[in-house]
């Protein structure tokens, strides 16, 4: 059986992959920065308020604070729209536009350069379907995209059963 896959590295693309590794690898580590976070702002927001000669003043260390607070809050909500548009400006122009081949020995990515990179399915260490991609997860730092509305070869859920039994693992759900 063989499945053919065509993934176009986009800011969409990327936000999945971040939400996927996010919720999977990272998750310990992003609730313990979520938390931090929250804290903090909570601190800087009540700062303004200890009790000091004359009460409350707006001045330049409340316009700090709370503008630090907004920037935080900012970043916390749209925190894989932030590292998808940082990833796209790191991304290599040949790498923007790659084809998988999938096979029972292993799959072969293509990039635009035509250079082949071949993988076995068990160094994937989690697999993640996120929206319309498919995203596996080798490590922390090393990811790969794949797009299931390019998928030839079969139906997504055939790919899907192909990619459980290849990696001998199951594939994880996000929303």
């Amino acid at each position: 059986m063989e499945f053919t896959v065509k993934t176009h590295y986009n800011h969409r693309a990327f936000k999945a992959m971040f939400k996927a590794v996010r919720h999977t690898v990272r998750k310990e580590k992003n609730h313990k920065n979520h938390f931090a976070s929250i804290i903090l702002s909570i601190c800087c927001i009540l700062l303004p308020f200890v009790p000091k000669e004359g009460g409350f003043r707006f001045d330049i260390v409340t316009m700090i604070s709370f503008t630090f607070v907004f920037l935080l809050m900012f970043m916390l909500l749209f925190e894989d729209d932030i590292n998808s548009l940082m990833a796209k400006r790191y991304l290599h122009p040949a790498m923007e536009n790659v084809t998988s081949v999938f096979t029972d020995d292993g799959y072969i990515t293509i990039d635009e350069d035509k250079e082949k990179m071949n993988w076995e399915y068990d160094r994937n260490q989690t697999t993640v379907e996120v929206g319309d991609y498919i995203i596996f997860i080798i490590n922390e730092d090393n990811v790969q995209i794949q797009d299931k509305r390019t998928l030839t070869g079969g139906t997504v859920d055939e790919f899907r059963t192909f990619i459980e039994r290849k990696t001998r693992t199951e594939v994880i759900f996000v929303k």
